[in-house]
């Protein structure tokens, strides 16, 4: 089943219950609450998400009912302490099947999973069409012919640019290991972007050969803007990076040379 039909059989609902959880580094009970809920995996908020791939045991609760599944990490949005009164850190959860965790027991191949889930789908970022195509030119039907109609555009760059500004190392590093290697970036604006907008981050790195990474990502939480005191105001918002691997690649050198410094 693909990921498209899957979003039509397994819809998310709005849904709070308690979540208690445990990672599989530790045997801490840890809490929290679902946001949203479907049978392939949940949006749960909790003070201190575990990181991307990590596996829980989780166990959810609701008026006497009692649930316990296994599940990954797909997506974790921590949220720096001076922006924990605006909004809540959180994690995106999949739900493990039987193929995730007997697989690797299995000495030849995968098994065939009994149940098709996967991880909670992305969202779809939505392209503008072209105005100067489709309509009534070529084809029999009105239209694009074929044989003639031209290759699809490439994708539109994101229309927002922010710069983000890394003074020290320890800095860099610290949002390196807390968000970046998690798939994210957490970064104050007095102007955000909406939720799910595509926009590119500009990273301004620490020292004199740092340089300047662009990195793209869809926003996925947003502080409005809030006054704080002698006319300043100040809001954030917190990004999912879309190409991950491309970005840790690049960074790889840097955090290197950094961590020797």
């Amino acid at each position: 089943m693909s990921r498209q039909a899957q979003r039509r059989t397994y819809p998310r609902t709005i849904r709070r219950l308690q979540v208690r959880y445990w990672s599989a580094r530790d045997d801490k009970a840890r809490t929290g609450f679902t946001k949203n809920l479907s049978v392939t995996g949940a949006f749960i908020t909790t003070p201190d998400p575990p990181g991307r791939g990590d596996r829980l045991h989780l166990e959810l609760a609701d008026e006497g009912r009692r649930v316990r599944v296994y599940a990954e990490v797909v997506h974790s949005y921590r949220v720096p302490p001076e922006f924990r009164r605006f909004t809540e850190a959180a994690m995106g959860v999949r739900f493990l099947d039987l193929e995730d965790l007997i697989g690797p027991f299995l000495p030849i191949g995968k098994a065939e999973p009994l149940i098709p889930l996967v991880a909670e789908p992305e969202p779809e970022v939505q392209e503008e069409p072209d105005p100067g195509e489709g309509g009534a030119a070529g084809g029999l039907e009105g239209g694009p012919d074929p044989e003639t109609a031209p290759s699809p555009a490439p994708p539109v760059a994101p229309a927002k640019v922010y710069r983000h500004l890394f003074e020290t190392a320890h800095a860099f590093l610290l949002a390196y290991r807390r968000d970046l290697l998690n798939g994210g970036l957490f970064i104050s604006t007095s102007r955000p972007a909406r939720l799910q907008e595509r926009v590119a981050v500009d990273l301004r790195l620490p020292g004199a050969d740092g340089g300047t990474l662009r990195i793209e990502g869809r926003v996925v939480q947003v502080v409005e803007p809030r006054e704080m005191g002698g006319g300043r105001t100040l809001g954030a918002m917190g990004i999912e990076i879309l190409d991950l691997d491309r970005t840790l690649a690049e960074l790889a050198p840097l955090v290197a040379s950094y961590e020797r410094s």
